[in-house]
């Protein structure tokens, strides 16, 4: 076997590799991508925004968050709606607060299942004696 021979075969080996890199690197960042779903409409203003679709991972600040908590879990709507749609972020937990504190008001916490501690959310709802949203709360400042 020729000296050129065995220098083609490791070019052609790096290049075969350096392909399987990138094809690896460009799934994974468009999985990423995918993930954030560009696509979705987030924007409570929105006529076309559906309150079942929401998902905390959506907004990138308090201020959004506030606006879509508003929009999504309204006044009136049924405790078991509410946390349908809450529940469908994977990683919520729900704690009852003191009545002391609150009259028949559930605490939900969220945490980011990438980002962690560094992106989560903590949140009460209070219900009515028919189990239908009075208030929200975020850091006990409600938002109605």
């Amino acid at each position: 076997m020729r000296i050129e021979d065995i220098v083609f075969r490791i070019i052609r080996y790096i290049g075969y590799l350096a392909l399987s890199m990138l094809a690896l690197i460009v799934v994974v960042a468009f999985s990423i991508w995918l993930y954030y779903n560009p696509f979705k409409i987030k924007d409570p203003e929105h006529p076309d925004f559906k309150p079942q679709n929401f998902k905390f991972r959506d907004y990138s600040n308090r201020d959004e968050l506030d606006q879509a908590l508003i929009h999504s879990f309204p006044i009136g709507l049924p405790k078991t709606e509410a946390e349908k749609v809450i529940f469908s972020n994977l990683g919520v937990t729900k704690s009852k607060i003191s009545e002391d504190v609150r009259e028949n008001s559930f605490s939900y916490y969220y945490e980011d299942p990438i980002s962690g501690y560094f992106w989560s959310h903590n949140f009460s709802i209070q219900y009515d004696n028919s189990d239908r949203i009075v208030q929200i709360f975020r850091n006990g400042t409600p938002l109605y």
